[in-house]
């Protein structure tokens, strides 16, 4: 189990349960292993929020941040191996910006009053993955869905391969998540903006193709 901090760092507990050849009624019966499990916090962090973590591997995580970043970490060594700085996707000034300001806490406790529609603030992430991880799916503050082409489990760090679909959402994203459809993704995103969207998502060669399908707006 991984779990992102609000002191920016990634912990991981093992809470695997062992099986036991033993059935009762066609269940399965699961033993816990002894003692509380032992939980790892890195030692490198972000230097914000962290505000979600997937399990990309069995030895490969990525985490969000409110710190405007992606990272990519290898569990084994507890190591940041990559990190997107996400920040250059941020959107022109709204005529209603000034109106639109919230407060965020950066490290040291300082409060930062800033535009909610230019910060790349990402609230959470999904791995687009078939037989292997293919893209990283990020939800932002600014209503933007970013795509990162996966390169062997791990961010890439060139740019052409970094998406960012503005617009996707009229406020802060909160939730997104994939369901494999074999040859491309169903895509859920929640927002801000009251709104649930539905999307397909194709592998193009090196990039992600994201197409709108419907939504629901609840009130």
């Amino acid at each position: 189990m991984a779990t992102a901090d609000d002191d920016g760092r990634i912990r991981v507990a093992d809470v695997r349960f062992e099986i036991e050849s033993v059935k009762i009624e066609s269940n399965l019966c699961f033993s816990k292993p002894e003692g509380e499990p032992k939980i790892k916090a890195f030692r490198a962090k972000h230097e914000n929020l962290a505000t979600a973590v997937e399990w990309t591997t069995e030895q490969i995580l990525h985490s969000a941040s409110a710190d405007q970043s992606i990272r990519t970490w290898r569990v084994d060594q507890q190591k940041c191996v990559k990190t997107l700085d996400v920040s250059p996707y941020k959107n022109e000034i709204r005529e209603d910006s000034s109106e639109t300001k919230v407060n965020v806490s950066p490290p040291l406790g300082t409060i930062y009053r800033i535009f909610r529609h230019l910060a790349v603030l990402v609230h959470t992430i999904s791995i687009l993955r078939n037989s292997k991880p293919e893209f990283v799916l990020a939800g932002c503050e600014n209503g933007s869905i970013i795509s990162n082409k996966l390169d062997a489990g791990k961010l890439s760090s060139n740019k052409t391969l970094t998406q960012n679909f503005k617009g996707s959402h009229n406020f802060g994203i909160g939730k997104i998540c994939n369901m494999s459809l074999n040859d491309r993704w169903l895509v859920v995103s929640g927002g801000n903006d009251n709104a649930v969207k539905f999307w397909t998502a194709e592998a193009e060669e090196r990039t992600l193709k994201l197409r709108y399908l419907s939504d629901e707006y609840f009130q």
